[in-house]
This record gives structure tokens, C-alpha cells and sequence, in this order.
């Protein structure tokens, strides 16, 4: 008998695919400035986003006019034996595999389904991954199983109902319509079982469990039939599993079995088979995304446990690139009560009349600032982090909504800070300009049940904030190079002059340096449409690499058959007749084609390439950049070096463009 039961068309009704988790398939996480070093892993990124604010949302309405406890335990486990086939015999997992194997192919490709062979797991001696998330201290998701109910279960809306939200003002953060995204893109079979236990209410007697499974597939055609994706594992007649059928199944499961009368029973679990995140990753996505909420509720509790069994929990003191922007949150929040350090800053925004709430004067939120003159505010010439002025912007659930830039460009000095925004109707407003993902305040206007308000705060934040940064940059002085760092140009020239014989002793010249490395731009230099961008255009230009007679003699003394190289290429575009140095003056160079065994990074907006080329080898490099105004003129520099023993770069520059 068939355990799952495979979604068709309706007659009548509007159709949905089930591949939701495409919602935010081209997600990546915004890391800009120094947070590019570190990047985030776009799924653990959104799980930990997208789970955790729902979670936290029930969690608040939970507690009422108290303050939520919430306990959220990621359990990645690896199972064997008896634990597999439990599992994969509960779920019928051989049944999803089979259907996929009598589509053609690419079938895999139409379900959206990550690779060909998510249901390896079932092979012989194969191990099964699954991530079992655990919450307590919320509502679970109660109310009736009625699809056409106004008040119907959350169950329904968390699992089977896509753009819907609940309107009871408890959902400061997320939205049931899309949220799951991040729990479904967490699964290479896109699998979710959900258990969740609740009180008994009087428009849902007798019932305080239940359990339902759903797949997410994209929709796709079989055997003359159209099907939606969505497959569903549940009791049958549109039925989850309740009370004693959805603890049977739970513990046929490996879930901890929930009830009412036990202490920390209410809640929700969800089983996720096969994860696609790791558990190192997840944990530095909570630490980024949810780090207010963990400095500022004793009852906002993670913790995530690996595959071996250790049990880890989100430290962000702990990490350096968030420590500046924890301690701008503890002055945004207590400014009045503790005192400011030098390089410590506190503003306020005016009051901002809000039409929809009276006109009254509201207060709009609390911003602080840091900056680090010995460090990271001006940082030395060999750094190669991309730095930018960031501040974290905050809202209601205290998750990170965006580390938005603020200052002028990517030019020193650089503070860091926080924005908190005011609860009430502020957060409120601030939340209806957000996208899907929550990851920015748009000052665009919003469609529909957008307040036009909305948009108006939003700038109104970014310009204070961006103001207050400048005017905080601006009063920091730069720090007094060191005393061995001084340097008098034109003392050096007189002393170059002296020491080599000038230009006047028979026409001689300071000897230029030997080169290791021929930089050879092509000519094919040149200006195109950006593909992109409309109305903008691009540089292309390609550039040849070879060692010099030079470079291959030191081979040979070294006696090594290569040698390891950086290739660095930057566009820069002409300031006043001059080609500008700041990063902020050069436009991102994109590399066309990798030469064989080259690593890729960028530092500070250029390209570098590093890698190894022999006596003989002639390494080639195409590259395009950014769109740009079609005002602006800009040169392609392209340069080269020895990594190892610290020679002064080769360069060559491209023509003008």
C-alpha cells in the first residue's frame, strides 16, 4: 500500500508547484566589508534565518506579556542498522525513490531535486543523514484541521499553504507562506516531517498532537498525468496523523514523544531527511544572523549538535568581526545608563510623525557606533580585507536584517554600529518593507498593503544613519604613522640622485629592475554593453603571463621546476588626469577563463590569481568588469609576482578606455 499520496490538479482551483524551495534558490547571503572573508553557506544561511524566526515568533506569543523562553536544539544525526531502515521503512523513502527513477533521465532535474542521487541512502551498507530540530517554550501549531477555516491550523500553513499569514500580530518575524523554504532547501529529498504538540483549544476538541509529512518536488508529468510535487505522508481523507497514530509514528522516527503534561511538551519537531547543511556552517550562520537576540534574551537558547555527538552553542563575543558591532549594540541600548568611551558614539533620530498612527511625534530608534583607530578603522596597506563602514540593522526579533553600508565608499576610516529600531508601530512599518528574505529595509513603495509610510522610515533610517557615520569618520583623526614609517619623498630623491649619479653623469639613469615576469596586455582591450545592465558598459580586456631569461635562471639556480605566482588585476577609473588608488575608484574585475591550477580571490575590488608556471609556460587571462557609466574612463593594470621571496611586482598596464 502506498505511504505517500501525490498531489494532482484540481478542477477549477489554482495550481502551485511544490518546488517551494526554489523560492530562494539563487539565495546568497549578503556578506559585504570584512564579513567577505568569512562567507556565509547560502542554506545554512536561510535555515537558520527562516527556521529560527518562526520558531521565535511562537515562542513570543507563547509567553504573552512575559518574557519567551525558547529552547531550539539542531540534532544532526548519521544512522545505521535498525535506525535506517526504521526510518526509511516508516516513510516508504524506496517509494520516492522509485517514482523518481520512472521519470526520464533528468527527471531529478524537474523535481528540482539537488542532485541525481538523493536517495543514495538507500543503498546497501549506505548511511542515512537526518536533522532533527527540537523547539520548546512555544504554542506548537494548534487551531483546527479545517483547510477552508479562517482560524485553521498552523500546521496547514506552515506546511501546505504558500504567501498566507496569520493576522494576530504574533508574527514579528517571519511568515508561514515562505519560511518553510528554509526548511525544505535543508533536505536533499526536500522531506520535512513535522510533529507538534498543543493545548487543546474548543475549536479543535480533543486533539493536541499531530504529525504530517510533505515532500516538495517541482511539478512534473507522468505516465499521462500531471502532478503538483507536493506529496504528502499523513493519515489519508486530507488527515494528518493525531494524538496516539502521531506519537507511533513519531517514535517509529527516533522523535522524543511530546505531551501537554510534560514540562517543555509543547512545541513542534521536524525530522529533515538527508541535510544538505553541515553543522559547523549552521552554527556560524546563527552566530551572524541571531546574535542580538542571543546577547540580549536569557531565554533565547540554540544549540546544535554534530554528527559525533558534541554539543555546540552560538559564542559571538567569540568572534573578532562581531565583537565591534555587539558592543554598538550594547550602546544603542544603554547609552543613557553607561558611559561612552572615545571612540564610542550614540545618536537618536527626531521624532518622525507616522500618518497612519495619528501624526503623532513617534520616536523612530536608537543608533551606536564604534570605531577601532589602531585597528580595523584604519587598517595597514598589507590588509587585504575589503573594508567597508557597516552598520547592523535591528528590528523586533532581534535578528540581523542586513549589515548595511553606510559612509562614503570603501575609504578609511571605518566604524562599525548598530541600529535599533523602536517597537510598536515603527517595527511594524519597518517589517512591511522587508522582501521574503528579511534581509533589507527597501524604501521603494510596496504594491499593496504597504503603508506609505513604510518606505518613508526606511530612508529616513539609512540617511540619519548614513549621515551620523560620515560625521563620525570625520572626527576621527588618523593615527601618527610609526617613527621607523616616516617618509620624506623628495629627501629619498635627492639621495637616489646622489648615490646613483643623476641623469647628468653621461646620461646615465637609475637602473631599472630586472623582471622575472613578462606582463604582456593584449590589445583586445575594450569597452562593450554590459549583458547586465542596460545602459551601462564593461571593459575586456586579456593579458599574457611568462617567465623572463631572468626568472628562468632563478628556477634553475632554486632548482625547483616552478614558480609559485600572484597575478593581480585591477580597473581603475581616471580622476582628474590621474588613475584614482581608492578602492572606491575602481570598478570589480570578473575572470572570464581560470588558467589550469590558479586559485581566485579579490582583494580590496582587484582580482588576484595565484598559482604556479613553469620555464615554458605562457599563462593566459581574460577578464571583463562591472558595468560602469558610459562618463567614466578607466585603464586595466595587470601585474605579477614571485610569491616567495617578496619581489616588487611586474606590472603592465592596458590601454586607456
Amino acid at each position: 500500500m502506498a505511504k505517500w499520496e501525490y498531489e494532482t490538479p484540481t478542477d477549477g482551483a489554482v495550481a502551485a508547484g511544490g518546488a517551494l524551495a526554489a523560492l530562494f534558490g539563487n539565495h546568497s547571503p549578503k556578506c559585504p566589508g570584512h564579513f567577505s572573508n568569512h562567507l556565509t553557506e547560502p542554506r545554512s544561511t536561510l535555515l537558520a534565518r527562516e527556521a529560527i524566526q518562526n520558531s521565535w515568533d511562537a515562542a513570543i506569543e507563547y509567553a504573552g506579556d512575559n518574557d519567551p523562553q525558547m529552547s531550539l536544539a539542531f540534532s544532526f544525526e548519521q544512522l545505521s542498522d535498525a535506525g535506517k531502515d526504521s526510518v526509511c521503512n516508516t516513510l516508504g523513502l524506496d517509494e520516492l525513490r522509485d517514482r523518481v527513477r520512472r521519470l526520464p533521465a533528468n527527471g531529478w532535474q524537474t523535481l528540482r531535486l539537488p542532485t541525481a542521487n538523493e536517495f543514495g541512502f538507500l543503498d546497501t551498507g549506505s548511511l542515512l543523514n537526518v536533522l532533527k530540530i527540537t523547539e520548546t517554550g512555544t504554542t506548537g501549531m494548534y487551531g483546527p484541521w479545517d483547510f477552508r477555516a479562517a482560524d485553521r491550523s498552523k500546521m496547514i500553513l506552515a506546511t501546505l499553504s504558500v504567501g498566507f499569514q496569520r493576522h494576530d500580530g504574533h508574527m514579528a518575524g517571519g511568515s508561514y507562506g515562505q519560511g518553510k523554504a528554509g526548511l525544505i532547501a535543508s533536505s536533499g529529498t526536500r522531506t520535512v516531517i513535522t510533529y507538534s504538540c498543543f493545548e487543546e483549544r474548543e475549536d479543535d476538541p480533543g486533539i493536541t498532537r499531530r504529525l504530517l509529512g510533505v515532500t516538495y518536488w517541482g511539478g512534473y508529468d507522468l505516465e499521462g498525468l500531471a502532478y503538483t510535487g507536493f506529496c504528502k505522508y499523513w493519515a489519508g481523507d486530507n488527515q494528518a496523523f493525531e494524538n496516539e497514530e502521531a506519537d507511533r509514528v513519531a517514535k517509529s522516527l527516533g522523535l522524543v514523544i511530546r505531551d501537554t503534561d510534560a514540562d517543555g511538551g509543547l512545541g513542534t519537531t521536524f525530522l529533515l531527511i538527508s541535510p544538505t547543511t553541515e553543522p559547523n556552517e549552521l552554527l556560524q550562520a546563527v552566530e551572524r544572523n541571531w546574535w542580538p537576540a542571543i546577547e540580549q534574551f536569557d531565554g533565547f537558547e540554540i544549540s546544535i549538535t554534530d554528527y559525533d555527538g558534541e554539543k555546540m552553542v552560538p559564542r559571538p563575543k567569540k568572534d573578532e568581526n562581531l565583537r565591534p558591532y555587539i558592543r554598538a549594540y550594547e550602546i544603542a541600548l544603554q547609552a543613557e545608563r553607561t558611559e561612552l568611551g572615545r571612540n564610542e558614539r550614540f545618536y537618536r533620530p527626531q521624532d518622525m510623525e507616522i500618518r497612519s498612527d495619528g501624526r503623532r511625534p513617534t520616536a523612530v530608534g536608537r543608533l551606536g557606533l564604534v570605531a577601532d583607530p589602531e585597528g580595523w578603522s584604519y587598517p595597514s596597506q598589507r590588509d587585504s580585507t575589503a573594508h567597508r563602514s557597516l552598520v547592523a540593522l535591528v528590528r523586533g526579533p532581534r535578528m540581523i536584517t542586513e549589515y548595511w553600508q553606510a559612509g562614503k565608499g570603501g575609504r578609511r576610516p571605518y566604524v562599525r554600529g548598530v541600529f535599533i529600531a523602536e517597537s510598536g508601530i515603527v517595527d511594524k512599518l519597518l517589517r512591511q518593507t522587508e522582501p521574503p528574505l528579511h534581509n533589507s529595509w527597501d524604501e521603494v513603495p510596496g504594491e499593496g498593503g504597504v503603508d506609505p509610510d513604510a518606505p518613508i522610515l526606511a530612508r529616513k533610517v539609512h540617511d540619519f544613519s548614513r549621515n551620523r557615520v560620515d560625521a563620525f569618520r570625520n572626527e576621527l583623526k588618523p593615527p601618527a604613522a610609526p617613527r621607523d614609517q616616516h617618509h620624506l619623498p623628495d629627501f629619498d630623491r635627492i639621495l637616489k640622485k646622489f648615490f646613483t649619479g643623476g641623469r647628468n653623469r653621461k646620461g646615465a639613469t637609475t637602473a631599472s629592475r630586472p623582471r622575472n615576469i613578462h606582463v604582456q596586455p593584449g590589445n583586445t582591450q575594450h569597452l562593450a554593453p554590459d549583458p547586465e545592465t542596460p545602459g551601462l558598459i564593461r571593459m575586456e580586456a586579456d593579458c599574457n603571463f611568462s617567465l623572463t631569461d631572468i626568472g628562468r635562471s632563478r628556477l634553475e639556480k632554486e632548482g625547483t621546476a616552478k614558480a609559485e605566482i600572484r597575478i593581480q588585476v585591477s580597473f581603475r577609473f581616471d580622476e582628474d588626469g590621474r588613475t584614482g588608488s581608492a578602492e572606491d575608484s575602481r570598478a570589480l574585475v570578473h575572470l572570464d577563463n581560470r588558467p589550469k591550477g590558479f586559485t581566485q580571490t579579490v582583494e580590496k575590488q582587484s582580482l588576484v590569481l595565484t598559482g604556479k608556471i613553469g620555464p615554458d609556460d605562457e599563462i593566459t587571462v581574460v577578464v571583463h568588469t562591472d558595468g560602469f557609466n558610459h562618463d567614466y574612463a578607466g585603464k586595466a593594470i595587470f601585474s605579477a609576482e614571485f610569491t616567495a621571496t617578496g619581489d616588487e611586482p611586474d606590472a603592465g598596464e592596458g590601454s586607456s578606455a
